[in-house]
């Protein structure tokens, strides 16, 4: 969507030409042009045509646009991309979210941004005819960074021809900030293995691999970071520093730090500081190094961003007096921390500023041209442009504030912008909506005798309508974009109106934000990595064996042949040596607690008991499910048709880009709502993460249908939060939604149940009093339970009774793992959402005792930044003291209180407040813990966290974090209190458990089993503590294939493959999943003389190394083992003979488990290939006699009743292709005969 074509409108303008002559004056000579406040919504539109009139002069080359608060710069930056024109440069500077002296690392997210914006300042910009705009908020740019010489400098430009000195390289890279890894995953790594390298600039989007021909660089290749695969090749890759220090230079700071006075430090301070000195001293990154930027200003003054200005260049101000009262309120922050640092003795008293006071920038800003851009005194409504049309220009001496006003606004009231439209469009106004709900609201226009123009463009697929508005709209006409845009705007000359969502409908969406990481950083950050994180120590099972502790890889040598092993420990000192090829025999141990498992002994049949024992639980459970889900599917209903074009635009609406996991869960939701048989669905996913957009599309296409929608939730904040949501959603269709909960008194109650029950309520919300008697529908369709696990056994047992005739679907944060998922498809309809939301950030979690200084910081920290912040303190009889203290601490601090004893009205009203920015700080009760999004509250701090447990601490944190902008998560104890072990355990797990999604996964394991217990019932949770839980979903993905296949040859005579409504892909993941537990088949063992292994020095990493095993264990066609070679090609270089013969080991299992052969083995004389009794008797070694390969082998092949022998003195080195070519013709044959 862009709105380019508005803003030679603008130009048109006398007001805006006389500031255009002004600047111009400005530029040749710097001084200052004042302008008077413009709305909001116009302030991206004047910049935008503002940088689009510069493009034709040779300066300014940069503009620099300064806000007050960080999320106003942000608001500009995103309005600026929708009036973007071709070639239009744009960047954000952002903040970093700290207080003066906090030492807390910066997110990576918010590095690479700064650094993107650094490097637009730093380049020459020549070869643009448009000059760049970067926009920052004054926090921003007090931040001290690095000398811009140094930052040119260290620019360096690569290009496929181009000579690579590898070393030198490596150590230019050490020396910007990048970090040697294994594996390259994330913004700022590298990792060589031989001549090919890998590295992650921080200023792209996807990383590098670099492939070097000697000492020249042979290609640049983008690769994927979850797959480790190269894509396209790219011709010019420019690496910026990947940090803000240029370390390269640090002599000269390490000499002056070496000054600070650590003397009066109190002792265990003292270390902590000595230790950073020493690290820097090193050239190694640490959390909180920023601290240190001012030494590397050698004398001349610190260097900020406002540095990389040049002459000529352009220095924008929006409300300098905001700016002046951000920057003292930055002063007066650290004014207060030094001394209290000081008086704690925190602090080094002659440690330079972290920052840089605005006075200082101020003068160094007098030698650029500078627009100021000042306040807006209210005023009443503004009445639509007069409409003059294109006749008569605006009066002039005025200022172009003037010119530009704040859009009418409508509410909803359709009826009143259809008059309006009409109006002006008949007085020559141009109009320009802007919305989410574009379609729907041509249609209601359109309704009204109301024509908007209709833009087509040719694409692929013919022509369709456009959302660019490339050139300027004609006098009259009205034009109507699909996009997003924060607010509108009216233009006095030439008569224009820009109108928004905010405008027409009454509410502001947010705007839809590209990641600047990809989803593959996404998932490689997320997913869980087992082997990858194994070490020595750590608990495992193997499948024959049981429960071990691993001990590492070794290599051994059994006359002249290398391998590598897995070492696995067992009770009373036994060992256990696994091959490579049988690594996927090996799975992580996970149990129910924290009870350390006991070891079993090798060579006795106590793991063999403990395991047909789970075996058979399985079995039952898996009957026991089945039954159920075939009784379920037994209940009919009409499935619901194809989406309708109103489900089309209503889902278009949705302000976010939805997740790969999360498109899964709304097809296979709307998937089940075209069967006949009623859903009942379970969807799982982390908070936040989606579940209720899913629920939202699955009620609305249910309402298109003329059913009613039932939305159950277990807190009254919680329904009055889906009521807004739901209103704001459909609000453009007629949809009726209501909410019955006690924020609504017995008088609207009884009127909304009538409603209800004569069908004139199409989506009714609410708390359990939905279940009540009184509350009937006249065409119930479907119902959706949010967080099921909160209601008790009564209401789940009402629930039960609807379930046979309705619809049914649950959303739960309660997390299932994905291989429970896996083992249950067919006979439990899940969706599992595992993937964040784009430009979601993992929270950063402290665990720590109270302290008053500490909450001051914190709570100024987050309303500095323009954010909001939940205290959560779970006793009612004491919030009144601990609001004192709060007000006393933080007097500047607007706070809240908020809990379930209060009355409706007073609940209602502080949370409405809180909502809509009137609160910075609420102080509640866990009354936040489900389902509240509010995006703006990014600071929670929970008051005697040791109390609350796993669960609720996690669900609190999920309360914050939702934005884009850094969450912070402060669980706190008081000094002095006893804390039980589990206790500490709890607090420790909630703060090991940060990344998104995998930390979730890994830390909170117990959580996971709790989710099992609730899905399959406490008494498998023993069994999956007696076996670990990643080989018991084995064992129950193994029993429900088989109860399935059972069932099948019952009902159908044969056995068959039914699974409800499983897709393909789900379908394979269980059969995978079953075939990984298959308990009755030994593993087949291969012993070839070769030696076959990923040597050390072509694979370093121990963890990386142990992951390619585990996946080279599973096995493989001959096409997937060539995919593979290229794979390991592609990302470690030519294949050594030792990982070549362990391909073929590799493609050899594959065709000897499809020929059915139990062991392959050696002596010196021949390889012998024995079969399995049936798959001898299938006839299969007959047929081999008469085959290619005993034409090509047959003097050196005899065949017997179960047993193939190849003579390896008659063969020589051609036994290999011997080998292969008698399994393919055996696999062939199995493959025919099956």
């Amino acid at each position: 969507m862009s709105l380019a074509g508005l803003l030679p409108l603008l130009h048109e303008n006398e007001r805006y030409a006389e500031l255009l002559a002004e600047l111009d004056r400005a530029l040749h000579e710097p001084a200052t042009v004042p302008v008077g406040a413009l709305p909001d919504a116009a302030m991206p539109y004047l910049l935008a045509t503002v940088q689009a009139d510069l493009a034709s002069r040779a300066t300014p080359r940069r503009i620099l646009v300064i806000t007050a608060r960080p999320e106003r710069a942000r608001a500009i930056y995103e309005g600026l991309l929708a009036y973007a024109g071709e070639g239009s440069r744009i960047a954000h500077l952002p903040t970093p979210d700290l207080i003066p002296y906090e030492r807390i690392g910066w997110d990576s997210s918010l590095t690479s941004g700064r650094l993107t914006a650094l490097q637009a300042l730093a380049e020459d910009g020549s070869a643009s005819k448009s000059p760049l705009i970067v926009v920052g908020a004054v926090r921003a740019l007090m931040q001290p960074t690095m000398p811009p010489a140094d930052f040119r400098a260290a620019l360096i430009t690569l290009q496929p021809g181009q000579p690579f000195d590898l070393n030198r390289s490596l150590s230019a890279w050490l020396g910007m900030g990048y970090q040697p890894a294994a594996l390259v995953e994330q913004v700022g790594q590298f990792s060589r293995r031989g001549g090919i390298i890998d590295l992650w600039p921080a200023t792209l989007s996807s990383p590098i691999r670099i492939e070097l021909f000697g000492d020249e660089i042979e290609s640049l290749r983008r690769f994927d970071p979850t797959t480790q695969r190269s894509s396209e090749q790219v011709e010019r890759v420019v690496i910026a520093p990947a940090c803000e220090i240029p370390f390269w230079r640090r002599s000269g700071a390490v000499r002056a730090l070496g000054e600070l006075n650590l003397r009066d430090l109190r002792s265990e301070v003292r270390e902590e500081w000595q230790d950073m000195l020493d690290t820097f001293r090193a050239g190694d990154c640490f959390e909180g190094m920023e601290l240190f930027l001012p030494y590397f200003s050698y004398g001349q003054p610190v260097p900020t961003a406002l540095d990389y200005l040049q002459p000529g260049d352009l220095l924008i101000l929006e409300r300098a007096d905001a700016i002046h009262m951000v920057a003292a309120e930055v002063d007066n922050q650290a004014v207060e921390q030094h001394r209290t640092l000081i008086e704690q003795r925190e602090l080094p008293p002659n440690l330079l500023l972290p920052y840089v006071p605005w006075p200082e920038l101020e003068q160094r800003a007098a030698t650029y041209a500078r627009l100021e851009i000042g306040e807006r005194a209210e005023l009443p409504p503004p009445a639509p442009p007069s409409g003059r049309g294109d006749s008569t220009p605006a009066p002039s001496g005025a200022e172009v504030s003037e010119a530009l006003l704040p859009a009418n606004s409508y509410a909803g009231r359709i009826d009143r912008l259809v008059e309006e439209l009409r109006a002006m469009s008949g007085r020559g106004v141009r109009v320009v909506i802007v919305s989410q709900q574009a379609a729907r609201l041509r249609e209601m226009l359109e309704e009204q005798e109301v024509y908007p123009v209709v833009r087509k463009v040719v694409g692929k697929g013919g022509a369709m309508d456009s959302d660019e508005l490339s050139a300027p709209p004609s006098a009259g006409s009205i034009h109507l974009l699909h996009g997003v845009v924060v607010g509108g705007w009216q233009l006095d000359y030439p008569a224009t109106v820009l109108l928004t969502d905010s405008e027409v409908f009454g509410w502001t969406p947010p705007v839809r934000r590209a990641s600047r990481r990809t989803s593959s950083e996404a998932e490689a950050r997320t997913r869980n990595a087992f082997v990858s994180q194994l070490e020595a120590g750590q608990y495992i099972v193997h499948i024959e064996h049981g429960i071990g502790r691993f001990a590492g890889l070794v290599m051994r040598q059994t006359d002249g042949i290398e391998r590598e092993y897995m070492l696995l420990e067992y009770a009373e000192g036994d060992r256990l040596y696994v091959p490579s090829e049988q690594t996927d025999r090996v799975l992580p141990y996970s149990g129910v607690g924290h009870q350390q498992p006991t070891l079993n002994r090798l060579g006795t049949a106590e793991w063999s008991r403990t395991k047909r024992k789970v075996r058979e639980s399985t079995e039952q459970l898996a009957r026991e499910l089945l039954t159920l889900y075939s009784q379920r599917e037994l209940a009919e209903r009409p499935g619901y048709g194809p989406d309708t074009p109103w489900q089309q635009e209503m889902e278009s609406a949705f302000p976010y880009v939805e997740t790969e996991d999360q498109m899964r869960a709304i097809e296979e939701v709307k998937a089940d709502m075209g069967e006949e048989e009623p859903m009942d669905r379970l969807v799982c996913g982390d908070v936040g993460y989606g579940k209720t957009e899913v629920a939202m599309r699955a009620a609305f296409k249910a309402v298109m249908a003329g059913k009613q929608v039932a939305v159950l939730v277990p807190t009254t904040l919680l329904a009055q939060q889906h009521y807004d949501s739901f209103r704001q959603r459909m609000g453009a269709f007629p949809v009726e939604v209501e909410m019955i909960s006690r924020f609504r008194n017995r008088k609207q109650q009884q009127e909304i149940v009538e409603q209800v029950r004569k069908g004139k309520v199409d989506i009714l919300i609410g708390t359990h009093r939905l279940l009540q008697k009184d509350v009937n529908f006249k065409n119930l369709g479907m119902i959706v339970v949010d967080e099921e696990q909160r209601f008790g056994v009564k209401h789940k047992e009402q629930l039960k009774q609807l379930r046979t005739a309705v619809d049914v679907l649950t959303l739960t944060a309660t997390p299932i793992p994905r291989t429970l998922h896996m083992a249950m498809v067919g006979v439990r309809d899940m969706s599992v959402i595992e993937t964040p939301p784009a430009d979601r950030l993992p929270i950063k979690t402290y665990v720590t005792a109270y302290n008053d200084q500490l909450m001051r910081e914190v709570i100024l920290r987050e309303i500095g930044r323009g954010g909001q912040i939940f205290f959560v303190h779970n006793k009612v009889i004491g919030m009144s003291i601990v609001l004192r203290n709060l007000q006393q601490l933080v007097p500047e601090a607007r706070i809240g209180v908020g809990h379930g004893q209060m009355n409706e009205e007073q609940l209602e009203k502080v949370m409405e407040d809180f909502i809509n920015k009137q609160i910075d700080v609420l102080l509640c009760t866990t009354i936040i813990e489900s389902g509240l999004d509010i995006p703006n509250a990014n600071t929670l701090i929970v008051d005697e966290a040791e109390n609350f447990g796993l669960a609720q601490l996690y669900q609190l944190r999920g309360r914050v974090g939702r934005g884009a902008n850094r969450a912070y998560a402060y669980f706190l104890y008081h000094k002095g209190q006893h804390l039980t072990d589990e206790a500490q355990e709890r607090l420790q797990a909630i703060q090991e458990a940060t990344e998104l999604g995998a930390g979730f996964r890994v830390a909170l394991r117990d959580l996971e089993i709790r989710g099992a217990g609730n899905l399959l019932g406490a008494e498998q949770s023993g069994h999956i503590g007696a076996v670990g839980f990643d080989l018991y979903t084995r064992l129950l993905a193994n029993a429900v294939d088989h109860a399935r296949k059972l069932q099948s040859l019952a009902t159908h005579g044969k056995l068959g493959t039914d699974t409800g409504h499983a897709s393909p892909d789900e379908v394979e993941a269980q059969v995978e999943l079953a075939a990984e537990a298959n308990l009755d088949d030994q593993p087949l063992t291969i012993d070839l003389p070769l030696s076959a292994f990923l040597p050390t020095d072509y694979v370093a990493d121990d963890g990386l190394r142990l992951r390619l095993y585990q996946r080279l264990a599973r096995p493989l066609s001959p096409l997937q083992s060539k995919e593979v070679a290229k794979e390991l090609e592609d990302r470690f270089g030519e294949l050594p003979v030792p990982a070549r013969n362990l391909l073929y080991i590799v493609q050899i299992k594959g065709l000897a488990i499809k020929a059915g052969v139990e062991n392959i083995s050696t002596n010196e004389s021949e390889i012998a290939v024995r079969l399995s009794e049936r798959a001898a008797a299938s006839g299969r070694l007959t047929a081999l006699n008469s085959s290619r390969a005993a034409r090509r082998f047959g003097k050196a092949m005899r065949i017997g009743p179960r047993m193939v022998r190849l003579s390896r003195r008659e063969l020589g080195d051609r036994w290999p292709d011997a080998l292969r070519a008698v399994l393919e013709e055996l696999s062939k044959e199995r493959m025919e005969g099956d």
